[in-house]
């Protein structure tokens, strides 16, 4: 509570402890600061509203990935009426098609440069570059 108040944060996310515990803290923080607490499970993603833009580029990379659908297909049996599982060879199964697309890029903020959204495959590239001309400089 003592580091909550000392930042001031717009927004607080707990991501450690028991979850009797984290829900309690939530509350605690929510109700004496105002504060938007969240205790996400594992695996569960958070979005948090923001006020501040940033125009920037997006590669051609990112662009491409976010292009590729990401079907999911899923067999079900024909169920009757009574919710049971048919086996009657004459009922066709059901098909279940989902796209979960979700496009995942890093925003790359780099002195003197405009800001641009990358692939993370890009970002590693980006990195080794950097580490190949620090490295090539001291000699």
């Amino acid at each position: 509570m003592d580091l909550v108040n000392f930042l001031a944060p717009k927004h607080v996310v707990l991501v450690h402890g028991e979850k009797h515990k984290m829900a309690s803290l939530k509350e605690k923080i929510h109700s004496e600061f105002g504060i938007q607490c969240y205790d996400p499970a594992n695996n569960e993603t958070v979005s948090i509203p923001s006020t501040h833009y940033v125009n920037a580029e997006i590669s051609d990379t990112f662009i491409r990935s976010c292009l590729n659908p990401n079907f999911t297909f899923q067999k079900r049996s024909s169920v009757d009426i009574n919710n049971s599982t048919t086996l009657d060879k004459n009922l066709m199964p059901i098909l279940q098609v989902e796209d979960e697309r979700v496009s995942e890029g890093v925003l790359v903020v780099e002195k003197g440069k405009k800001a641009k959204i990358v692939h993370q495959d890009e970002l590693l590239l980006m990195l080794e570059e950097q580490k190949h001309e620090t490295l090539s400089g001291t000699f």
